[in-house]
């Protein structure tokens, strides 16, 4: 049975050994490799995780910045509202207390005068009163040349003040009311007024 027997080589069995050291080292490589690979897409991985996580921070950064000017623009656009309604209500407390201190500045008899005045055209649908027909108004009993300079003295007192004027036809002298004049009437009596002032032309 000799034939079945090899006999052993040295040099055969050196070169298997050297083919399985050589391919051990290879798949070793291959292992370190694939390792090195798989480190890399893990960091890839986590700086993608990291800059997505950055991207949002930035995104949530901007809604808070957004809805903060958002806030402070609805809260200035408010303040101006409130300064505007504070100032139209000032200008109002202004305008009734400008007549008020107006009134007070004038005698009883300026007031008689410039509201009856006031009452007179109001009634009688005119712009225009003659000074003769208002001094028959208040002084009914007394004769008309008798106070003429007296009526006269208070009405220039109430031109001055921009509350009556006046103007001349022939030998009569015409009184009316001003457009300041009217702040010192009721608001339905001061709308007619406004009305028949406004029905002459402006021309004397």
């Amino acid at each position: 049975m000799w034939f079945f027997k090899k006999k052993s080589n040295p040099d055969s069995e050196g070169h298997f050994q050297q083919i399985n050291s050589n391919l051990k080292e290879s798949f070793a490589r291959i292992k370190r490799d694939i390792q090195a690979t798989r480190d890399w897409l893990t960091y890839f991985k986590d700086r993608e995780q990291d800059h997505e996580k950055r991207l949002k921070d930035t995104e949530s950064r901007i809604d808070e910045i957004d809805a903060i000017l958002t806030y402070m623009q609805e809260a200035q656009k408010q303040q101006k509202n409130k300064q505007e309604r504070i100032n139209i209500q000032k200008e109002e407390v202004e305008e009734d207390e400008q007549p008020a201190k107006i009134l007070n500045d004038l005698t009883d008899t300026q007031k008689a005068i410039f509201l009856r005045l006031g009452t007179l055209l109001y009634e009688s649908s005119q712009e225009w009163i003659t000074a003769k027909a208002l001094a028959l108004e208040i002084y009914p009993e007394k004769p008309y040349d008798k106070i003429r300079s007296t009526l006269s003295e208070y009405t220039s007192i109430l031109i001055e003040a921009g509350l009556v004027k006046k103007k001349r036809r022939g030998k009569l002298t015409y009184l009316s009311i001003t457009e300041k004049g009217l702040a010192f009437f009721e608001k339905s009596k001061k709308t007619k007024l406004r009305k028949i002032l406004a029905q002459a032309p402006k021309k004397d």
